[in-house]
C-alpha cells in the first residue's frame, strides 16, 4: 500500500470521525460541547492534512504551528482546570490528550515542511529516518499506540470496567489514525 492510498484512507477515517462527534455537538452540556468541537475541530484538520490533496494547505501557511501550540495550550489550561474541580477530574486526561493530540499536529506539519519533495509526492512522507522530527513523530506515534492500548485496557478488559460506560471508541480510533499518519512521516 503506497502512502497515498494510506493518505486517503486516514482521511476518509478522520473524516467519519468528526461527523461521529455531531451529535454531541448539540448536547447541553457544555463541557461535552467544548470537547467535542474540540475533536471534531481536530478530525478534520487531520483529514485534511492526511489527504494528498489537500495537504498542502497546512505546508503552504506558516502559520499553522502557532495555532496548534496555541490550541494545545487551552487544551492544557482546560485540562489543569477539570483538575482542580474534583468532580470533573477524570476530564483532565481527556484535554491532556487534545493537548498532545496538538502537538502531533504541529510537529507534522513541521515535518512536512522540512521535506521539499513532499509535492511530487503523493501525501505524508519524510526524508529520512534520523532526523528530527522523524524521532518525535515516532515518540509522538508510540503515545498514541500506548494510549488506545491503556484505553482498550481500561474500558474493555480491565475487571472495574462495569459495562454501563460506552467505550470511547472514536477516540481510540482518532488515536490509531493519528499513530498510523505520525508513523508515515517516519
Amino acid at each position: 500500500m503506497d502512502l497515498g492510498t494510506i493518505g486517503w484512507t486516514a482521511g476518509v477515517m478522520a473524516l467519519v470521525l468528526a461527523a461521529a462527534e455531531l451529535p454531541r455537538l448539540a448536547a447541553r452540556h457544555a463541557p461535552s460541547r467544548h470537547g467535542a468541537a474540540a475533536e471534531a475541530l481536530m478530525d478534520v484538520c487531520m483529514a485534511v492534512m492526511a489527504c494528498p490533496l489537500t495537504m498542502g494547505v497546512f505546508t503552504g501557511v506558516g502559520w499553522w504551528p502557532v495555532v496548534f501550540g496555541l490550541a494545545g495550550a487551552a487544551c492544557l489550561a482546560a485540562g489543569a482546570r477539570a483538575a482542580c474541580v474534583r468532580r470533573r477530574s477524570g476530564r483532565a486526561r481527556h484535554w491532556f490528550q487534545h493537548a498532545v493530540g496538538c502537538a502531533a499536529m504541529a510537529c507534522m506539519v513541521l515535518a512536512m515542511r522540512a521535506d521539499h519533495r513532499m509535492a511530487g509526492h503523493g501525501g505524508m512522507t519524510m526524508p529520512t529516518a534520523t532526523s528530527g522530527w522523524a524521532i518525535a513523530c515516532a515518540v509522538l506515534a508510540c503515545y498514541f499506540v500506548a494510549s488506545m492500548a491503556l484505553a482498550l485496557w481500561r474500558d474493555v478488559v480491565s475487571e472495574r470496567h462495569t459495562g454501563a460506560e460506552a467505550v470511547p471508541v472514536t477516540r481510540i480510533a482518532m488515536a490509531g489514525v493519528t499513530a498510523v499518519m505520525l508513523l508515515a512521516m517516519v
